[in-house]
């Protein structure tokens, strides 16, 4: 699975709205994630690519594109 793939999925998993038509221009905040909820995929991700990303940089992301963007820098991709 690509990690645009593995990412759209794990946002599916603790997004609560909208899930059905996630692609990579799907905004963050379209998907009313709350602070926990943000907190729990940046986790996720973390254990999903074995990455440690900071909250910080995880924060400043606006869509599932930028999400995948963060994952990839931090894996060298």
């Amino acid at each position: 699975m690509s990690t645009e793939a593995t990412v759209i999925d794990l946002v599916r998993q603790f997004a609560k709205a909208g899930t059905h038509d996630i692609d990579s221009t799907t905004r963050l905040k379209e998907l009313n994630f709350d602070s926990l909820d943000f907190l729990e995929l940046q986790m996720g991700i973390d254990e999903a690519f074995g990455v440690e990303i900071e909250v910080e940089d995880f924060l400043k992301c606006a869509t599932v594109g930028d999400v995948t963007a963060l994952v990839r820098s931090r894996r060298g991709d």
